[in-house]
């Protein structure tokens, strides 16, 4: 190698070593202008089993336990994939519902007891399939931006954003009348979009779930999870070690009087499931000892106690180089969910 050459190689390696200092300078120096978590309590678990699936669909969601198997959402309204206990023997389970259903929205599947429930949030609208007999029943909700979905036993709470200002968000119960004819009262909550402008999509938007006589959320522009007595009050915010609670630089796009998706996908705090007393929420916030490297390569899984609304830890789980990942905890282990293979791990 002549000496010039050399120079030249060593300046390349000199800038590429400068590079990576200031993109991890400039990541530190955001994140503390930002938010910033405090010390985390990093605790051990197992990779148990990892199911490579044929890439016939893309897995979006976890939708639930049905007779001793999961149930995954594809990106195909007309599938879910299923696994057995064991995970190792798959299959796909035939819907009934095809594109035409979901209009080409967003849409998500949620099994609860003998009950399939495909709800498209753009649409207003829950259908409902009675797995047993196949029957289908179809509702629709007026008055609100409707993005989540609960399922209560075989009832269902819906929550979104009224579609008068100040658009503030609103719970809708189910109620089933003598007639059987359900219909839904609804629950005002103290909190209203950042400057009106918030994310309309079906991912880092609202994340909700309901436990015993709680429901629990995490809005998108918010670094708090809030927990909600059903049907009455009063919240209460869960502690957490992420230390700002609200982000100021949520952006929206209004078009023809409806929000869309056009906002940025910035979830810093995604509420990802409850098993048994314990909250889990994937922070995308970094602690002062996570360095810029780590960060990037690991999924971060913070746990609190409900009941005693405290810190538990934290577990820090390999993920896949530029591939997205669905964290979804349940009462057997976590669900590392990626666009075309599953990972179970064990705490």
């Amino acid at each position: 190698m002549s000496k010039a050459l050399k120079i030249k190689t060593t300046i390349i390696f000199i800038l590429m070593a400068s590079a990576v200092s200031i993109v991890a300078l400039l990541y530190k120096i955001s994140a503390g202008k930002e938010i910033m978590a405090d010390n985390r309590h990093y605790k051990q678990f197992i990779l148990f089993k990892e199911l490579p699936l044929p890439i016939l669909s893309r897995y979006m969601a976890f939708a639930g336990e049905y007779q001793d198997h999961f149930l995954f959402q594809t990106d195909d309204p007309s599938k879910l994939l299923v696994i057995d206990r064991s995970f190792s023997d798959t299959k796909f389970f035939k819907t009934g519902f095809s594109i035409a259903d979901t209009k080409g929205q967003a849409f998500v599947y949620k099994i609860h007891s003998h009950f399939l429930y495909l709800f498209v949030g753009n649409l207003s609208q829950v259908k409902r399939v009675n797995l047993n007999d196949r029957s289908v029943r179809i509702f629709k909700t007026p008055g609100v931006f409707t993005k989540v979905l609960v399922i209560d036993t075989a009832k269902f709470s819906l929550l979104g954003f009224s579609q008068r200002a100040p658009h503030s968000m609103v719970l809708q119960h189910g109620v089933t009348g003598a007639n059987g004819i359900i219909s839904f009262e609804e629950q005002t909550l103290p909190f209203t979009p950042t400057s009106q402008k918030y994310l309309f999509g079906m991912d880092g938007f609202l994340h909700f779930s309901r436990a015993d006589s709680n429901l629990i959320l995490t809005p998108f522009y918010h670094t708090r999870t809030h927990i909600i007595k059903y049907r009455s009050g009063p919240i209460e915010t869960l502690p957490s070690i992420v230390r700002d609670t609200v982000i100021q630089s949520i952006k929206g796009t209004l078009r023809h009087g409806r929000y869309t998706n056009a906002s940025p996908k910035r979830t810093f705090q995604l509420y990802s499931g409850l098993v048994g007393d314990t909250v889990f929420i994937q922070s995308k916030v970094p602690a002062p000892e996570d360095s810029y490297s780590f960060f990037r390569n690991h999924l971060i899984l913070d746990s609190y106690h409900l009941g005693d609304k405290r810190y538990i830890g934290s577990y820090a789980i390999p993920k896949k180089k530029n591939l997205k990942a669905k964290v979804v905890p349940y009462a057997g282990g976590i669900f590392i969910i990626y666009p075309a293979g599953i990972q179970l791990i064990k705490p």
